[in-house]
């Protein structure tokens, strides 16, 4: 078993990274901390207070990665975000990624650069999928990418998007009866959410042939999926420098603390379904380095681990 080095996983660790030419960095992110009151109006939306401080982190990392750059080299950037939506109302993760979007536009006017040139979801020449606009008909200029979401564990994922449907994913969501179940079974009389102690339970695969027989989505069904996202987003990578091959590309997209944490224990190989718990602090992430024919490493922690993103961890 090997030692787990990357213990958590903070906002810090979100730091310009050194991108070469010809090479990518994804910025993998945890959304930032949101209300959870199913009652309020913002019920699903960031934190007010939250969403200021990250924007002022938003901003030192854009100013630092983009301030002197070499113009033989220019820097384009990416952002997407897991597509999940709370109680049909806020998407946390979408939010977080328009933070730094504009954190990132604000930054390249103020050095002169053409936000509309240099970041493609904004760029005409570059076509991606994006968010249908949102209910107060303002384009939302952020790339959905499906396989970030949240655990399919809560039976409503129908209406977690704005993006289009991933069947392979919907097919896999099965209903609320392991989320009830594991209510029942590990929770107290009257709990509506899982307590910590539940999701410690299910985190480690516990009741794996309970959930199997119910259809409900495991970590190592988690994982599989991450690193699918990632092997895709290095896809899309591979083809932008195909066209721009002394560009550097950044990927900035925004997920869950579900996608996060496994991930990195994979990464330094941990089993999922020991009692190891890694922190993912809300607004915190990793950063991962696809140098130009190098190997793929994710950053966190001052700590430098491979990362292989095509290869489906076994459980």
């Amino acid at each position: 078993m090997s030692e787990l080095t990357i213990p958590s996983i903070e906002k810090e660790d979100i730091s310009p990274p050194k991108i070469e030419a010809g090479g990518t960095a994804i910025v993998l992110q945890r959304h930032e901390k949101y209300d959870r009151d199913r009652s309020s109006e913002r019920s699903g939306s960031v934190f007010e207070d939250a969403a200021e401080a990250a924007k002022e982190r938003a901003l030192a990392f854009f100013k630092e990665l983009l301030s002197n750059e070499d113009p033989n080299s220019p820097t384009y950037v990416f952002f997407g975000s897991s597509d999940t939506q709370y109680n049909n109302k806020g998407r946390r993760s979408l939010e977080t990624a328009e933070l730094a979007q504009q954190a990132c536009i604000e930054v390249m006017e103020s050095l002169g650069i053409n936000p509309a040139e240099r970041i493609l979801n904004l760029n005409t020449n570059h076509s991606l999928k994006k968010f249908d606009s949102n209910q107060q008909g303002q384009d939302l200029n952020i790339r959905p990418i499906i396989k970030l979401r949240e655990p399919n564990i809560f039976g409503d994922h129908d209406n977690h998007r704005l993006g289009g449907i991933d069947k392979e994913a919907a097919a896999k969501s099965g209903d609320r009866r392991y989320f009830d179940y594991m209510i029942q079974k590990h929770g107290s009389e009257g709990d509506e959410a899982w307590t910590p102690e539940v999701w410690a339970i299910h985190e480690k695969d516990g009741e794996e042939e309970k959930r199997r027989e119910l259809g409900a989505e495991g970590v190592y069904d988690i994982l599989d999926r991450t690193k699918r996202a990632l092997a895709g987003l290095a896809r899309y990578s591979e083809a932008f420098h195909d066209k721009n091959p002394e560009a550097k590309l950044l990927l900035w997209v925004t997920s869950h603390y579900d996608t996060i944490s496994p991930l990195v224990k994979d990464a330094q190989g941990i089993s999922l379904k020991g009692d190891e718990y890694l922190k993912v602090d809300y607004g915190g992430g990793v950063v991962i380095n696809l140098p130009k024919g190098g190997e793929t490493v994710l950053e966190a922690r001052s700590q430098k681990v491979p990362l292989a993103i095509g290869r489906v961890a076994v459980g």
